[in-house]
């Protein structure tokens, strides 16, 4: 393959995922803006989203942290 069809080549593959990403990011707000409408919290929601992609120790260590964060703030809404 020659120089300029390699370049060419490489650069129509990443025009490609350029625009998909785009799509992807696309849905993605459309689907926090329909959980939103809802009344849930898209943030948080997003976050849950990328909990679930973990694998499970990591998971499970994410989680032990958020609930130590939790237990602080209660302890300190206590005071």
């Amino acid at each position: 393959m020659s120089t300029n069809s390699e370049l060419r080549s490489y650069a129509e593959r990443l025009a490609k995922l350029e625009h998909d990403k785009s799509e992807i990011v696309s849905e993605i707000s459309d689907v926090k803006l329909e959980a939103r409408g809802k009344g849930y919290d898209a943030l948080l929601l997003g976050k849950v989203a990328k909990l679930l992609n973990l694998e499970n120790e990591k998971r499970q260590k994410k989680i032990e942290q958020a609930d130590l964060f939790i237990d602080y703030i209660e302890q300190a809404g206590a005071r």
